[in-house]
Parts: structure tokens; sequence; C-alpha cells
């Protein structure tokens, strides 16, 4: 038989032919009394490694030399945890715990939710089963509105769930709908999107345009003044069309770009970016509408690993300059 013995952060697999017949040296030593004892002297940079690494032991009993003999070590790190973009979102009401659409990533909502809670950060909500909600999907557009990204993450029951416990923060929200597309390549908003200042952004030029086979189309929701729910106030609108009513002038990114994370910049606020892309820096250049600086970076590791630094960073906290 297979005898698990778990508490909140690990679990320990122990396959044993009766548990019954262990003594109680060895029930003791599977117990969680003995790892809680093991655990408390170990270094801090080693329980997060416990942590990261994800270890699960299978042992079997023996009658020679030690009381276990270990069969298997196995492994489940949390090999995305670098993209710390994703496991929460922070709106305008505050920080939100998401659940993770890639069902690897599932435990690293709890990884980060114990994280904020030692650094005494304030969780408002948290997305449940079966909504799922991923931080590359959100971005922030002032006081007044947010978009958020539906398709192969981020899906609309996490949305709703956004929407019933008033997590948004904004009168408005921009659901930006992925039904055509839906390639890992682009699989969150942010590598399709970014917000460069009030009045300027950059979009992958392929999803643009109603012909396009790739486009994107937004529902825009509204708060109600005398309910404070969420109706639809517009909907299937195109989303540079959208963008574009919305004031902002589009900076244009290829494909070319896009693959290399030029898109996946990260604005410091008042225009000021660190990017990882040459090209796509050059094309924020000419475009004349970047105020602030413009800092290159080598950025090659992250970006192999299919992600760069707007997925590898998160904002805890939000000034609006400017009133909507």
């Amino acid at each position: 038989m297979k005898y698990e013995c778990s508490n909140e952060s690990q679990s320990s697999t122990f396959t044993l032919k009766n548990y019954k017949e262990l003594t109680d040296e060895q029930k003791y030593l599977v117990s969680n009394e003995y790892k809680e004892k093991c655990l408390s002297i170990l270094s801090a940079s080693d329980l997060v490694d416990i942590i990261l690494l994800g270890p699960t032991l299978e042992l079997e009993p023996s009658n020679k030399n030690t009381p276990f003999i270990l069969k298997n070590l196995k492994l489940n790190p949390h090999l995305n945890l670098t993209f710390t973009r994703d496991q929460q979102i922070v709106t305008n009401n505050g920080l939100v715990i998401c659940n993770m659409g890639s069902e690897q990533r599932k435990q690293e909502t709890e990884i980060m939710k114990h994280v904020f809670k030692k650094l005494n950060y304030k969780i408002i909500g948290e997305i449940k089963e079966p909504g799922t909600v991923e931080g590359g999907d959100f971005f922030a557009g002032g006081n007044d509105l947010c978009f958020i990204g539906e398709g192969l993450r981020t899906n609309m029951n996490g949305i709703e769930q956004m929407f019933d416990q008033d997590l948004f923060g904004t009168r408005r929200v921009a659901v930006v709908h992925d039904k055509y597309d839906l390639n890992q390549q682009r699989m969150h908003l942010d590598t399709v999107f970014n917000i460069c200042s009030r009045n300027s952004c950059v979009m992958l030029e392929t999803i643009m345009g109603e012909s396009s086979k790739l486009k994107r189309t937004v529902t825009e929701y509204v708060r109600n003044k005398y309910t404070n729910e969420y109706d639809i106030s517009r909907e299937n609108i195109e989303f540079s069309k959208y963008v574009s009513d919305e004031g902002y002038k589009i900076i244009k990114a290829t494909n070319e770009q896009q693959e290399k994370y030029g898109i996946n910049f990260l604005n410091l606020g008042d225009s000021n970016l660190i990017t990882v892309d040459e090209s796509t820096s050059r094309s924020l250049i000419k475009s004349k509408m970047i105020k602030g600086n413009i800092d290159l970076i080598d950025y090659n590791a992250f970006v192999k690993m299919y992600g760069s630094v707007h997925c590898c960073s998160q904002v805890l906290s939000r000034e609006c300059n400017y009133d909507d």
C-alpha cells in the first residue's frame, strides 16, 4: 500500500506493505512532528531550496542498518516562479491572488500568498476554481479603466469572480478576448500589447484590424452607479480600434519583435522603460512618443525561458498622475 504523510507545503509518500507493522521509531520518522523538527534547524536558504524543488520521498521500511530505505526521490520544481507577474495582480483596489491556468504552476500562488502574508501585504481577494486568472493578462490603465485578457490562461469565470468581488477598482473594465489565436507564443495580453504612457502603447501588428485572423475583440463593462454591478456597455470591438478610441497612439511591433519579447518591456512610470530587444527599442525611439528614458538591457537568459522583464516583475503599489 502507499502511505502519504503531508502538511500544507510538502508531501512525502511511503510505499509500505502495512503501516501498522511499522515500529514506533519508523512511525515517528514519517510523522509531521519529525519533519517539523528537521525543518526547524534548516537555514532560510535551505528552506527556500526545498520549496522551489518540491521533493517527494518514496521509502520502504528496513530491518537492517537504517529504519528506511530510500527507493525514489522525485522533484517537482517550480521552474516558472521567476515569472512573478502571473501569480497575482495589483488592481486599483489592491492585491489579488490568482489561480493559474497552467496546471504545472498551480502551487506558485500558495507560495506567493505566504510571501505576501509575511510581508504584511493585505490580500483583498483570491480566484478559485474553476476560474483562472494570470497576471500577464492584466493592465492598469489609470483611475477609470483597466484591461484584462481572456484566452489561454485567463477564463471568463475568473474575470466574473473579480467582478462579483469588486476587485478591479475602476469604473470601466475592458475584457480583451483572444478567440481566434490561442497560441502559446502569445498566451498573455502582455505578449501582444503594452502601455508606454498615458497616450501611447505598443501592439503586435498582426492582431490589428477587423480582417486579421488573429484579432482580439473587446467587451467593455461599466460599473452601474446605482447597483455597483458591472454591465456591458460595448462589445465585439476590434482591439486596436478600442485602444485608439481611448486616445492611445499605437506603435506597431512586428512578429520578429514579438518573438524576441520586445513588447514585454517594463514601464517604470512617466514612460521610463526597460527593454530587452534592440529593434523594438529603436521603434519606440523613432515613434517620438516616448518622453522618458529607454534602457536596453541584456535579458537573453530569461527570454530563452519564454518571458521577459514585464513577466519577471510585479507592481505592489501604483500612483496615478492623471485623471480620467
